[in-house]
């Protein structure tokens, strides 16, 4: 019912929260069995529409368990989340895209694109038990991801923080942008109209990203 009230507005569906983690409690075949339901329905509903796996945590044995019982059939986006603390952002997409999905890709043999629904590279804050950075002061951080997704093949980024402490997109209590939502407005604006072409290495220490 959701999907026949709002498949003109919405065209991206992701199919349970990490799975592989407690928010979950069946098993890979039943998650298959519910993937599989969702996703006739929804392309019966809408054809146009993208049907995600739902938010991979990327604990391989849950995600073998799906893929031995053909669950690539029924999705068409491999979303993922993924929390990390600085400092070598490239970790990230190197677990991502090569520990995560890469493997999953081969092993099987199919592809899909690769989106992180949910995700942040700051530090984890104990008190919450999720990856907060109230300053929002990462800019550098924040640039490296954006410039470097097109190198590993991720699609989008999508960041998170808990009970509505941004890291772009709010601003501080005199209501002015914080500066990661300034880094990475100026890193969107510049780049989007540019083509990942490769990497160079310019010293043992600094890697670039070369856009044409």
């Amino acid at each position: 019912e959701v999907v026949k009230r709002y498949h003109n507005y919405v065209k991206d569906w992701e199919i349970w929260n990490e799975v592989d983690l407690s928010f979950y409690c069946g098993t890979p075949d039943e998650y298959v069995s519910l993937l599989k339901a969702a996703y006739c329905e929804i392309k019966k509903i809408d054809p146009e529409a993208r049907v995600y796996y739902g938010g991979s945590c990327m604990c391989p044995y849950f995600a073998e368990k799906v893929m031995e019982n053909y669950g690539e059939n029924y999705f068409d986006i491999l979303a993922v989340h993924y929390y990390t603390p600085p400092p070598n952002i490239a970790t990230i997409f190197d677990r991502i895209s090569y520990g995560h999905s890469l493997h999953l890709f081969k092993k099987f043999n199919f592809y899909r694109p690769i989106i992180c629904t949910e995700g942040s590279i700051y530090r984890y804050d104990k008190r919450y038990g999720a990856a907060t950075d109230p300053t929002g002061r990462r800019v550098s951080d924040i640039i490296k991801i954006y410039a470097l997704l097109p190198r590993y093949n991720i699609k989008r980024f999508h960041w998170f923080a808990p009970w509505g402490i941004s890291t772009i997109g709010k601003r501080d209590r005199k209501v002015r942008p914080m500066p990661a939502a300034v880094g990475f407005a100026v890193a969107s604006s510049v780049l989007e109209n540019f083509k990942y072409v490769g990497m160079l290495e310019l010293s043992p220490d600094i890697t670039a990203c070369l856009y044409e």
